[in-house]
C-alpha cells in the first residue's frame, strides 16, 4: 500500500509539471501585470514607418533569439549625419511640416551590456555577453533595459559602422519574461500579443519548432 502511496505521488507531481508547462494565465491576470509590463506603441518616431512582422519571419531574420538580462548600461554612442540636401529642400521642409519639428541629423544609440541567461536559437549561447545598440528613433518603444528585468528577443549584428559589433533587435518580437515564467509581449501587435499570459517554455518550444520547419 505503501508503494501505492508513493507512486500516485510520483505520477502526480510529473502530472504537475506537465500541466504547468501548458498552464495560461487568464486575460485578467494578463492586464494587471500590464501596470508592471507596458504594451508600447509600434513606432514613437512619426519618421519611421515600421511595419510589424511576424513572429516567423523575426526568428527568420535574426541571428539569435535569447532570453536575456542587462548586466549593465554603458556610455551612448552619438553619430552626426549629414543629409546630402540643401536646407531649404521641398522634401526636408514639407517632413518637418507634416512632424512639427526641425530635423536633426544627430542619432544617439543607448548600448547596454546584455548576458545570456538561455539560447533558443541561433550563434548566441548561454552565458555569452553581447552589446545591444538601441538607436533614439525607437528608445519610446521599448522597455528599460537597465531595470533588472528578463527578456526574450530576437537580435541581429549590426552592419552599420558606429555601430558595428554590436547587436540590433526590434519591440514587436520581444517579450517580458515574469518571475512565475509567464511571457507578456512588449507592443500590442497581434498575434504577438495573443501569446501574452503563456508560459515562457511554450513559447520557447514554439519559436524553436518554427525555425525547424523551413
Amino acid at each position: 500500500m505503501r508503494y501505492i502511496g508513493i507512486c500516485l505521488a510520483v505520477l502526480f507531481g510529473v502530472c504537475s509539471m506537465g500541466c504547468s508547462q501548458d498552464a495560461r494565465l487568464s486575460d485578467q491576470a494578463v492586464e494587471e501585470l500590464r501596470s508592471t509590463y507596458p504594451m508600447e506603441a509600434l513606432c514613437g518616431n512619426p519618421l519611421y514607418d515600421v511595419r510589424a512582422l511576424p513572429l516567423e519571419e523575426g526568428v527568420d531574420i535574426t541571428d539569435a533569439r535569447v532570453r536575456v538580462q542587462c548586466d549593465a548600461q554603458l556610455s551612448d554612442i552619438v553619430v552626426n549625419g549629414e543629409t546630402g540636401q540643401e536646407t531649404d529642400d521641398s522634401h526636408i521642409s514639407a517632413m518637418e511640416e507634416k512632424i512639427g519639428a526641425e530635423l536633426s541629423m544627430q542619432m544617439t544609440y543607448h548600448v547596454y551590456e546584455m548576458r545570456v541567461l538561455d539560447s533558443i536559437l541561433g550563434t548566441l549561447k548561454k552565458e555569452d555577453t553581447f552589446l545591444l545598440a538601441v538607436s533614439d528613433a525607437f528608445w519610446d518603444v521599448l522597455p528599460d533595459f537597465a531595470a533588472g528585468g528578463e527578456f526574450l528577443m530576437g537580435v541581429k549584428q549590426s552592419s552599420q559602422p558606429p555601430i558595428q559589433g554590436c547587436y540590433e533587435t526590434v519591440g514587436d518580437l520581444m517579450f517580458y519574461i515574469t518571475p512565475d515564467q509567464y511571457v507578456l509581449s512588449v507592443t500590442a501587435i497581434q498575434p504577438q500579443n495573443e501569446m501574452s499570459g503563456s508560459t515562457y517554455a511554450a513559447l520557447k518550444d514554439e519559436s524553436a519548432n518554427m525555425k525547424a520547419k523551413e
